[in-house]
């Protein structure tokens, strides 16, 4: 990952918001790069980009789509590579059943030229990060 610069996530993170927005659909920032965003830290050295899909947004149209563009969500989790500029981003996208409260009023986070979406209470969220299933 040490030649991906911040530059080339950025870029990665505006073509998932294209991709979402189409299909009308939000997606939220998890793991340590929901971490990175809130705290304003450089993306540089991440291994993956890690976002999250809450079910209740979700329609049946919308999870086929998925299906055929990015395989089966069997395990909950679509572990994708999206390329920019030559360089391959890894992104795990998971699809979170559960309803959480941190995820029902996300924060928006101004991360350099565009909002990004967080959980809110972050710090309730980061507590129990590794349990979202």
């Amino acid at each position: 990952m040490k030649d991906i610069k911040q530059f080339d996530y950025l870029n990665t993170l505006e073509e998932l918001e294209y991709i979402f927005e189409g299909a009308m659909i939000p997606f939220v920032l998890l793991g340590e790069t929901a971490r990175r965003v809130k705290e304003g830290e450089l993306l540089e050295g991440i291994e993956v980009l890690e976002i999250g899909v809450l079910k209740n947004t979700m329609s049946a149209y919308v999870e086929r789509t998925f299906k055929d563009r990015w395989g089966d969500w069997k395990n909950k989790v679509v572990d994708v590579v999206l390329s920019y500029n030559g360089k391959s981003i890894p992104v795990s996208i998971k699809f979170v059943e559960r309803n959480y409260k941190f995820f029902e009023n996300l924060d928006q986070k101004f991360y350099f030229s565009g909002n990004q979406k967080i959980a809110n209470p972050f710090d309730k969220y980061w507590k129990i990060r590794n349990l979202i299933k």
